[in-house]
């Protein structure tokens, strides 16, 4: 489980930005060696500017923990009418995502509770809209991938930690 450790690179602010492949080497290296975080492809493949955008992702949610209890009980904090276990099915009808969205801009999302879990998908539509068009958050992930029973609770908590 990685844990935040301050000064693992004191001297990061003197890196030369046009050495972006020696810098993501070095980033990587140390996230291997001190937080556990093991490799998905090389240094050169993350300083690609053509790079998927979902494997960087995938990339660092691994530098979040599983069960990130501080972004949970954050989110439980601006929705205390919800019973949140995580990031992963509690999401699916979209309901959760249309009040975070709500509490975060109160009145961007007025019928959020009148919504009807049966229209998942464009509950949650909606409400990537929203929080892309309103609160500046990327769309990084689809509504039918938030609406999937297996929705890979990193990735959502990767996408919540954006707000």
């Amino acid at each position: 489980q990685a844990h935040p450790q301050p000064g693992l690179c004191p001297d990061y602010q003197s890196l030369d930005p046009k050495n972006g492949v020696a810098n993501c080497e070095l980033g990587m290296q140390l996230a291997e060696k001190h937080l556990g975080i093991q490799r998905v492809f090389d240094a050169a493949d993350l300083n690609n500017s053509h790079i998927d955008e979902r494997s960087v992702m995938t990339y660092l949610s691994l530098f979040t923990s599983k069960t990130d209890d501080n972004l949970l009980e954050w989110v439980r904090g601006k929705l205390p009418d919800f019973e949140l276990t995580g990031f992963g099915k509690d999401w699916n009808s979209g309901m959760a995502l249309a009040a975070l969205v709500d509490a975060l801009q109160p009145g961007l999302f007025p019928q959020c509770r009148k919504l009807s879990p049966k229209n998942a998908k464009a509950n949650i539509a909606k409400a990537l809209k929203l929080a892309k068009d309103k609160l500046g958050v990327d769309d990084v992930l689809t509504a039918e991938e938030i609406a999937d029973p297996k929705l890979d609770d990193l990735l959502m908590a990767t996408y919540i930690q954006g707000f």
